[in-house]
């Protein structure tokens, strides 16, 4: 769901855990949690996955960032790491 987690929340758990998995499968990029916009036009603000590999990015599309909130489990959380880095 595209919402503003809470530093401890299960949801904002599951996302770091997804950011420490891709931080350790692709070392050349720094991957953590963030709130950012996720649209500037519609003041819209999602707390995600994002990447600093000299340029930042978000990380993660919204059906894998669904995976690891929605679910929260391992296995969830490896598929949407998979998917989001074959990107």
């Amino acid at each position: 769901m595209i919402k503003i987690y809470e530093r401890g929340s299960k949801e904002y758990k599951a996302l770091e855990a997804a950011a420490a998995l891709m931080s350790a499968l692709d070392p050349k990029t720094d991957y953590y949690v963030q709130t950012v916009y996720f649209d500037l036009g519609q003041d819209w603000m999602w707390t995600t996955v994002c990447a600093d590999s000299g340029t930042t990015y978000q990380a993660l599309c919204p059906r894998d960032h669904e995976l690891i909130t929605d679910v929260g489990n391992l296995d969830a959380i490896t598929q949407a790491v998979r998917q989001a880095l074959k990107k």
